[in-house]
């Protein structure tokens, strides 16, 4: 009786998160053929690989100028998760290269608090910097937090602004607030990149935010298919300009936001940069989100390579694939794989 008491309550728990959270709409773009500038060989061979595992559920390739292999859902848009951040550092740098802001602007200076929990004087001596780093040494709640994020929290007040790198969705969310200070905002810069790389499937009820009860500052929820999340990978290949040559964010901006800043211990991932992720042994930069979201950027083949896992298009179906084992977390194992094929490829 018990078992079945809570099987219903958490029934209910869904269903109230499927009212309670927007739904995604999908791609209003016809879905492409599949196409591929490499080898049949080459091709085949990552055709099975997607075959295999589950959780490709699109691949894109790309250099600097053009996408070079698309196979499976390329124009749905999928939730990026904590690709979002990466695209963050984007946006901030749109309003860097305007002079609205620079990384060593502090939280004080900016007026920046948060009315759930006030930070104190040492805290809000944080730079935009601190933020980026994940350095702040703000230790507090925040919306969109992972189990690691809460139970190995620094006790508040034990480091310094700029001592300690702990990975902190506060310092993440924070960062839309910073764009709001200087007059800015995360949805309207976000549009902005999207018209000036051509997104092709993107809609603005692809993007919205999540409140907290935590913190006063939001979770932006960004949902991008696999060929504009590619053009993303296009502006740092091309260090920070467009297809057409317009230099949109700096090439030393570009260069700020992919240097490696803190060690971490990772199977993979040597250090982390300001927001995105090094190898330093095989000289990548990667983008890195929940449930098999990945980018990877590897500057010296002129490469860009794209994974993608559908994970619902409502928190509440999300979820519910979780419980019910659907979302395959896939691995950056298979993404090196698909860049070995294509280096190789004859």
């Amino acid at each position: 009786m018990k078992s079945v008491f809570f099987y219903s309550l958490a029934a209910s728990g869904l269903v109230f998160l499927i009212l309670l959270y927007p739904g995604v709409p999908g791609s209003t773009s016809i879905a492409i053929q599949p196409f591929s500038e490499y080898s049949a060989n080459t091709t085949s061979k990552i055709d099975a690989l997607m075959l295999k595992d589950s959780s490709l559920d699109a691949v894109v390739v790309a250099d600097s100028n053009r996408i070079t292999l698309a196979l499976g859902e390329v124009t749905e848009p999928i939730n990026t998760h904590s690709i979002r951040k990466s695209i963050m550092s984007i946006l901030i740098g749109l309003s860097d290269a305007e002079g609205k802001l620079n990384v060593d602007q502090s939280l004080a200076e900016l007026g920046l608090d948060d009315a759930m929990s006030p930070l104190t004087d040492a805290e809000k001596q944080a730079t935009i910097g601190d933020l980026m780093a994940s350095r702040s040494g703000i230790y507090i709640s925040a919306a969109g937090e992972h189990d690691d994020q809460i139970t190995k929290r620094p006790a508040r007040g034990s480091h310094a602004p700029g001592e300690a790198y702990f990975h902190n969705n506060w310092d993440f969310n924070a960062l839309d607030s910073v764009l709001e200070a200087v007059g800015d905002t995360t949805e309207t810069r976000f549009l902005e990149l999207a018209e000036k790389l051509g997104f092709e499937d993107y809609q603005s009820s692809h993007f919205y935010y999540q409140e907290s009860r935590a913190s006063a500052h939001k979770q932006y929820t960004i949902f991008l298919s696999a060929r504009d999340l590619a053009k993303v990978g296009q502006l740092v290949l091309r260090h920070g300009r467009t297809a057409d040559g317009e230099q949109l964010v700096s090439a030393s901006w570009i260069e700020l936001i992919t240097r490696a800043q803190a060690k971490i211990q990772h199977y993979l991932y040597t250090d982390a940069a300001l927001m995105w992720w090094i190898d330093q042994k095989s000289d990548l930069i990667w983008a890195d989100g929940w449930g098999g979201q990945f980018m990877l950027i590897d500057m010296e083949n002129d490469l860009v390579i794209v994974t993608r896992n559908h994970t619902g298009r409502r928190l509440g179906e999300l979820l519910w694939r979780s419980v019910l084992g659907h979302v395959e977390h896939g691995t950056q194992t298979n993404l090196m794989q698909v860049r070995e094929y294509l280096l190789a490829d004859e």
